[in-house]
């Protein structure tokens, strides 16, 4: 599980950043590229549904 999250941290990290400046669509797809990489990504899953509640 750790390697897989340091595989999807810049992406991870991109998205969150996109996410607080509310660019929800974009973060949405971002969030999104984690999880198809690391399904069991916690975070990119809470934080992609919200993303997704907000659009």
């Amino acid at each position: 599980m750790r390697d897989r999250k340091l595989a999807t941290l810049t992406r991870f990290t991109e998205a969150l950043s996109l996410y607080d400046r509310q660019k929800f669509r974009e973060s949405v797809e971002l969030f999104g590229e984690c999880l198809s990489q690391n399904p069991g990504d916690r975070m990119a899953r809470i934080y992609c549904d919200r993303a997704q509640g907000n659009i």
